[in-house]
């Protein structure tokens, strides 16, 4: 939570983000949402390890992004390198807060040197 503070005190230029004395995750959503412009993207990094440390997460994230979020228009990348935690916990059908949510799911492979090439095939 400290680092996405950071990063959000950062980008937004606005320095009572990181010093907000919160551990809900869903008052610092509902406060970045309010911040973000129509159409902004904001990407959750690494997510897997946020839901590892604090499963609570999912949960204000989904609770977030129903009352403000999705209003705005705005766009959630969510990646993780996790695999299994990212299928079972945060995409699954079922239970998980955010199932219904997601317009798309894409699982990416591994980038080989060789594949580098072909961003410049012109040389």
């Amino acid at each position: 939570m400290r680092g996405f503070k950071r990063q959000a005190s950062a980008h937004f230029a606005d320095p009572y983000i990181e010093k907000l004395e919160t551990d809900s995750w869903l008052y610092l959503f509902d406060y970045v949402s309010r911040l973000l412009g129509k159409g902004k993207i904001v990407v959750l990094y690494e997510f897997s390890y946020a839901v590892k440390t604090d499963p609570r997460i999912l949960s204000d994230l989904q609770r977030a992004w129903d009352r403000n979020m999705s209003k705005r228009g705005v766009m959630l990348i969510i990646s993780g390198s996790l695999l299994v935690l990212m299928r079972e916990e945060v995409l699954s059908s079922g239970s998980p807060p955010l199932y219904g949510r997601r317009t798309r799911d894409i699982l990416l492979e591994e980038l080989r040197p060789w594949h580098a090439l072909d961003f410049f095939k012109d040389r």
